[in-house]
């Protein structure tokens, strides 16, 4: 509100006031708000006066309490309370103080005359690096309906990278085509493997495949790439290489005087000439010398008659035998480990000897005793010594014959001398006929012994005083 305008109110509300309290009136023009307004107003008075009225050289507050009504004053009260009210544009426009007055009772309120007047889409500002496309706020750099502008749209296959569509990984745009956009799978397609154009070639012994965008034949049965280059294809058959056989890294082993193979995927071994696998076990490989071994003469389970060598893959004849051999009973034997002729036609060695060079032998820790072999530390009929039988009822320990604890060994038995007739309290001391042993001594029985009550004595003895005399 202009200076000019709250100055006049106020001068017209104390005009007011003095004609309806006289004795007022001399003590509103000293009001500091109105002190203040009056020093701005006597040159501007002029300006708001009502048309066809001469305003004085100061305002008189009679003539303007005439333009006031009660209900106006009240207005310009109300107005002076407000902080701020609107200004006049032009004061010349008022041609009324109380319409002045009324017109300091409106607030600046903004127009609502049209309350379904809303702001329209377009006019909101999206935020940085977006841009408005219709009624969305699009991100043109990644955004695959808006991708580098509204209403691009990204085909299938295709991202939206820094405002521009490009393929997936794994996928190309080989025949330039937008409409179908990133129509190949770079990563299986054997004309385009890995990037267009890329076409797999047909390689030997297999078929072309694509392969996570490299190019790798697919083997055709009973072959393998087993060197991982797919210029050669695949170049090892397994069921007949060695060092693959039956896949690839598996080589078949070489044996002892042999010859490594690989038959249908399965490793064998071929012999060396004048040797054979006699045995069939491969992992000592060819273990015969077919031409020396009288078992397998000139092959496996060719055995020479007994006796009788194999030289140069032939069994010798009894005419043929030479030195060391001998010519017994028209056989050739070898002396020094024939055990029928051992050492000389005719010596036969014991049970469980052996001929070692020329002699018969019992194996470690045996003896010969008669004509067998055996062991003196254990044996009963040879115990420490051949020939040396143990007691009935006796082991032989360590060669040597023990009875059982408590027992003694008598004339080749063993007995307990406490109770025994025959050996009552030691070897050889006989009881009497009818008599007894108990705790080595004897009762009712021969001179010298103890007497029972009625019993008898032995032959030609009688009892005397309890003994036997």
């Amino acid at each position: 509100m202009s200076r000019t305008f709250l100055a006049l109110a106020v001068l017209a509300l104390g005009a007011a006031c003095s004609l309806n309290h006289p004795a007022a009136a001399p003590d509103a023009p000293t009001a500091p708000d109105v002190a203040e307004a009056a020093v701005d107003a006597p040159d501007e008075a002029t300006d708001v006066a009502p048309d066809g009225v001469a305003p004085p050289d100061g305002m008189d507050a009679p003539d303007v309490a005439d333009a006031l009504d009660a209900t106006d004053a009240a207005d310009v009260a109300d107005a002076l309370d407000a902080s701020e009210a609107p200004d006049v544009p032009d004061a010349t426009d008022v041609a009324d103080v109380a319409d002045v007055a009324d017109a300091s009772d409106a607030a600046d309120v903004p127009d609502v005359s049209d309350a379904t007047d809303a702001p329209d889409a377009s006019d909101v500002t999206c935020p940085t690096g977006r841009t408005r496309c219709g009624e969305l706020c699009a991100n043109t750099q990644v955004d695959l309906q808006h991708c580098g502008g509204c209403g691009r749209t990204c085909a299938a296959g295709q991202t939206c990278t820094v405002g521009r569509c490009v393929c997936l990984t794994g996928a190309a745009d080989c025949d330039g085509n937008p409409a179908n956009g990133c129509e190949v799978d770079t990563t299986a397609d054997v004309a385009n493997c890995g990037a267009c154009a890329a076409r797999c070639m047909a390689r030997p012994n297999s078929a072309p495949t694509c392969d996570d965008g490299a190019c790798a034949p697919a083997c055709n049965t009973g072959f393998a790439n087993c060197d991982a280059m797919e210029a050669n294809g695949c170049e090892v058959h397994t069921a007949t290489s060695v060092a693959h056989c039956g896949e690839c890294g598996n080589a078949c082993q070489t044996r002892p005087n042999t010859t490594p193979t690989c038959a249908m995927g399965v490793c064998g071994i071929t012999c060396a000439a004048g040797f054979g696998d006699c045995d069939a076990t491969e992992a000592n490989g060819c273990e015969v010398a077919l031409a020396t071994s009288a078992t397998h003469c000139s092959r496996c389970g060719n055995a020479c008659m007994s006796g009788r060598a194999c030289t140069a893959g032939a069994c010798d004849t009894a005419a043929s035998c030479s030195t060391p051999r001998l010519n017994c009973s028209g056989t050739c034997i070898d002396p020094s480990t024939d055990p029928r002729n051992c050492g000389v036609c005719g010596r036969v060695c014991g049970m469980g000897q052996t001929c070692v060079a020329g002699t018969c032998q019992c194996p470690a820790g045996q003896s010969v005793c008669g004509s067998a072999c055996t062991n003196l530390m254990i044996d009963l009929r040879n115990c420490g010594a051949c020939g040396n039988v143990c007691p009935t009822g006796a082991a032989c320990a360590a060669g040597r014959c023990a009875c059982p604890a408590g027992q003694t060994a008598c004339a080749g038995r063993c007995v307990n001398t406490s109770d025994d007739v025959a050996n009552c309290g030691m070897c050889g001391r006989a009881c009497a006929v009818s008599g007894a042993c108990a705790g080595g001594n004897c009762y009712c029985g021969g001179r010298g012994q103890i007497c029972c009550w009625r019993a008898r004595c032995g032959t030609d003895l009688s009892c005397s005083w309890g003994f036997c005399g």
